[in-house]
């Protein structure tokens, strides 16, 4: 019951502050320090210093935001969540049945279950932010060609190279260009980039 109380309120101070705001939008940094100077002690800078802090805070406030999206539906909004830009829009539909949530938005399905906030620690944080940019590398290598081409010269191998081939090409010319060996730092760590953008690791 505490915890309905807490999102309630923070809804209500978020969608003040939001409404103040329009017809632009707050990242999120500003949103939380608006939040803070209206008493939210979740989002006051001391509270935020440490990953699991900070993603607490963030999850909680993305989570009390997706909650809050079907009730503004009733007036003809919609709410735009992104970090870099979290706005009130008009709803493209605003006398359709917009309240539940959209078939496959993953996200906003994510920040709604909040099972997925136990047991993120520090190391939990930072592991789920690896791999949020593992898959940042992934997705622009396979959207870019010209950079997998790149990234595959720098290994020495052909545009139909696959992993196994990828793994080899990478363990002789680490071993190569060692510093230990006789090598070049600046080599190694260039090989060693190529890997991770055509791996991901």
């Amino acid at each position: 019951m505490e915890f309905e109380k807490a999102i309630a309120t923070l809804q209500h101070h978020a969608l003040r502050i939001l409404r103040a705001a329009q017809p632009h939008g707050l990242d999120e940094w500003t949103l939380m320090e608006a939040l803070a100077e209206a008493g939210c002690r979740l989002f006051e800078r001391a509270a935020r210093q440490r990953p699991e802090t900070l993603f607490r805070a963030h999850f909680i406030l993305f989570h009390a935001l997706y909650r809050v999206r079907p009730q503004l539906a009733a007036e003809g909004l919609t709410l735009q969540i992104h970090c870099l830009d979290i706005r009130l829009c008009p709803h493209p539909q605003p006398h359709a049945q917009s309240g539940a949530l959209a078939a496959g938005d993953e996200v906003a399905a994510f920040y709604l279950d909040l099972s997925n906030l136990e047991g993120m620690d520090d190391t939990a944080v930072e592991a789920l932010i690896a791999e949020g940019l593992r898959r940042c590398l992934t997705d622009d290598l396979a959207n870019d060609p010209d950079h997998r081409h790149e990234a595959l010269a720098v290994l020495g191998l052909e545009a139909d190279a696959d992993r196994v081939q990828i793994r080899r090409a990478y363990r002789r010319l680490a071993m190569r260009h060692h510093p230990d060996r006789g090598g070049d730092t600046a080599t190694l760590q260039r090989i060693t980039a190529a890997y991770r953008q055509l791996t991901g690791n």
